[in-house]
């Protein structure tokens, strides 16, 4: 029984879209960006969606080249592909 249950939740549980990220920053336009981090030793991320809103950006957007999170500056490295 106890197996099933848990079978069933992990099924509906991947039933649910995650769009995880690390930090936000608004770019130069105003426009907040949402990053994870892909590596800490090379500091480098990638663009990706919120959680929150699960938005993807329209229009014309700005990525920086670089980025600041808790004091670290942070290279993009690549623009995350939505699932």
């Amino acid at each position: 029984m106890k197996t099933t249950f848990f079978a069933i939740i992990l099924a509906l549980a991947s039933l649910v879209p995650s769009y995880a990220y690390d930090f936000s920053e608004a770019n130069s336009d105003g426009v907040t960006l949402y990053y994870n981090i892909l590596s800490t030793s090379d500091m480098t991320v990638e663009v990706t969606y919120a959680s929150t809103n699960y938005k993807s950006y329209s229009g014309d957007v700005t990525i920086p080249s670089t980025c600041k999170y808790s004091s670290n500056t942070f290279t993009v490295a690549a623009i995350g592909v939505s699932s």
